[in-house]
C-alpha cells in the first residue's frame, strides 16, 4: 500500500514538472528583454506536499497533495511579496493515531513571504525568500477548523528557494522548495514542494 501512495505522488509531481517545462513552447521567442518582466499582481494557485523533518518522522509521514492560494504583489524587478493561505497535512503513524481523533493531521496555514528575485535566463528566473506563518493544526482539514489536541497552534518560519518560468507578463509557473517549522515548538517542522500557475490581476 505504501508503495503504491509513493508512485501516485511520483506521477503528480511528474505532471507538475512536465507542466513546468511545457511552459517554454508557449514563452515569447523574439529575443527581447524587459528589465521588469512582471505585472504588477497576480493570483497563484499552487498544489504542494509536505514531507515531515528527521525528528518528526516517528509520528508523521507525508500528506498528500493540498491547494495553497496566494496574492502575489510585485514591488520591483527585484522583489515580491506574498499573502496566502492553504492546508498542510501529515499523516499519523500508528501509535500516535491510536491518541488522536483522525488517523491526517490538518494544519490550516496562513503567510507573508518576501523574496528577492534574480534573472538566470529569461525567461527563466529564481527567487530567495522568507516566510512567517500562522500554524493551526486541525482534527481535519473541514471548515471551521477543529483544533487538534496533541499539536497546538504557531507561528511558523521558513525560508524557500523558486524558480518561475514567465510565459507571458500576465502568466508565469513556478517551482518552489519550502523548510518551514513553528518557532514555539519542534513538534511541526516539514519540507514543502509545490508548483503552481500565477495569473495577472489586473
Amino acid at each position: 500500500m505504501a508503495l503504491k501512495r509513493q508512485k501516485v505522488r511520483f506521477k503528480r509531481f511528474s505532471l507538475c514538472f512536465l507542466l513546468f517545462l511545457s511552459g517554454e513552447c508557449l514563452a515569447e521567442t523574439d529575443g527581447t528583454y524587459d528589465p521588469n518582466p512582471f505585472q504588477k499582481s497576480y493570483v497563484r494557485l499552487e498544489f504542494a506536499q509536505n514531507y515531515p523533518e528527521a525528528w518528526a518522522q516517528l509520528s508523521l509521514r507525508p500528506g498528500n497533495l493540498q491547494p495553497n492560494l496566494s496574492y502575489i504583489h510585485i514591488v520591483n524587478s527585484t522583489w515580491m511579496m506574498a499573502l496566502g493561505g492553504g492546508l498542510r497535512t501529515f499523516d499519523r503513524v500508528s501509535t500516535e493515531a491510536v491518541q488522536a481523533p483522525s488517523r491526517t493531521l490538518a494544519i490550516f496555514s496562513l503567510h507573508h513571504e518576501s523574496a528577492r528575485v534574480f534573472r538566470i535566463s529569461h525567461p527563466f528566473y529564481g527567487s530567495l525568500g522568507v516566510k512567517i506563518s500562522y500554524l493551526l493544526p486541525s482534527r481535519s482539514g473541514k471548515l471551521p477548523p477543529l483544533r487538534d489536541p496533541i499539536y497546538p497552534a504557531e507561528i511558523g518560519a521558513g525560508i524557500f528557494v523558486q524558480l518561475i518560468h514567465t510565459i507571458s507578463r500576465d502568466v508565469m509557473i513556478n517551482l518552489r522548495v519550502d523548510r518551514w517549522r513553528g518557532v514555539n515548538s519542534s513538534k511541526l517542522a516539514g519540507l514543502e514542494i509545490a508548483g503552481g500557475l500565477a495569473i495577472n490581476t489586473n
